[in-house]
């Protein structure tokens, strides 16, 4: 036992090396002398501190009472693409979130400097190192309650006209999570469950069912939409308004060797993360006045009730070192008549200690690639940076 206790100890002394964001809570924990020479003597409070720096050497996050409340929600990537019936352009994704809640185990103030003295501070100070070790051993268990907002624009660096950028989509929302750390059967695990109320619109002015109104014009009456198609004018398209309320489900899950171990899933070849989610609208502005499918009741549900995302990582020894591989399949309602598949690859390119450049490829094919114009099968293919 004195072996294991000094090698925990030992362990404790590499808090040097980790980055100092929470050095200044975690450094003022002391184990007195006596406990390091013999377990037996530790006392509750040594023993305490002890158990506390093990945890934030290994999850320093945990610990960093300087992290943000504001983080990444979906990946965010810049990349130039390739469309069919469409020009060239820059798109770039962006999604962010914000935590109302505790991001992080730390008392505001060290632990081991409470101001004041006395009884009142020595208790005020056992109750914050119980609270700290609860959180710790936790957290994996705790909710979140977050706003976020996905966002996605296209830039038609000289191509076309895009004034300047054109928006394609606009989604916040309002999500409360459950975190599980021991949920789970066989290798299967359920890291967590999200729920959301969320918006989703394009930011565009035009109603899909706007109607040609010039009395002279040999298009009187007809839907300016099935004017622009029969013109071949896709970017009329990019224009027209699509947006609708929704709730939303999803649920994250590591399948597959380790797959009961979040940390080590990470790691693992063998280990697969898969992400579900599903949507139950309110309302949605989803129409359509044009082609073959003008008037006849179809809804964006039609196309997208369904995400399935799967992902792994490979690791190497060459200049890239983690190579991600994801694969995202839309169904809705008509299932397998309207389904969408996305592929994404990330490389991050390091060919020095200085130097790392984070490529990325996506590739789309089928509906819903955009809002505006979400039942046109469109396939289209960019290369750019992700940024983590």
């Amino acid at each position: 036992m004195r072996s294991k206790l000094l090698f925990v100890l030992t362990g404790v002394s590499c808090l040097a090396i980790v980055p100092d964001l929470y050095a200044s809570v975690v450094e003022n924990l002391r184990v007195s002398k006596e406990c390091r020479r013999d377990q037996s003597t530790c006392s509750a409070e040594d023993k305490a501190n002890i158990e506390i720096k093990k945890i934030c050497h290994n999850r320093p996050g945990l610990c960093d009472n300087k992290k943000s409340r504001l983080t990444t929600y979906q990946p965010n990537y810049a990349i130039f693409q390739s469309t069919d019936d469409d020009e060239g352009s820059l798109e770039a994704h962006y999604s962010f979130k914000y935590l109302f809640g505790k991001r992080h185990c730390m008392p505001l103030k060290p632990l081991d400097d409470i101001n004041g003295g006395g009884g009142d501070a020595e208790n005020e100070k056992k109750k914050s190192k119980r609270d700290v070790l609860g959180c710790l051993k936790d957290y994996r268990d705790r909710g979140e309650l977050f706003l976020k907002y996905t966002g996605e624009f296209d830039f038609y660096a000289g191509s076309r006209e895009s004034g300047p950028v054109i928006n394609r989509i606009s989604n916040p929302g309002f999500h409360y999570r459950d975190n599980f750390e021991n949920l789970s059967f066989a290798n299967i695990s359920m890291q967590w469950v999200t729920w959301g109320l969320e918006h989703r619109s394009n930011g565009q002015v035009i109603e899909a069912d706007l109607k040609v109104m010039e009395t002279s014009s040999p298009d009187f009456g007809k839907y300016k939409a099935q004017v622009e198609l029969d013109d071949e004018n896709h970017e009329y398209f990019d224009a027209i308004s699509r947006g609708a309320n929704y709730f939303s489900v999803e649920g994250k899950f590591n399948i597959g060797e380790h797959g009961d171990n979040y940390e080590k899933c990470k790691e693992s070849f063998s280990c697969i993360n898969l992400w579900v989610s599903g949507k139950l609208y309110i309302n949605e502005d989803s129409d359509v006045y044009w082609g073959d499918l003008a008037n006849t009741g179809v809804k964006i549900n039609d196309y997208d009730r369904v995400n399935i995302v799967v992902s792994d990582t490979f690791h190497t020894n060459s200049s890239f070192p983690e190579i991600e591989v994801g694969l995202k399949w839309t169904v809705g309602d008509e299932l397998l008549e309207t389904d969408s598949y996305d592929i994404n690859l990330s490389f991050p390119w390091i060919p020095s200690d200085d130097l790392k450049i984070p490529f990325y490829i996506k590739a789309h094919f089928g509906p819903m690639n955009t809002l505006s114009n979400y039942t046109k099968d469109q396939s289209s293919i960019g290369f750019g940076i992700k940024l983590r």
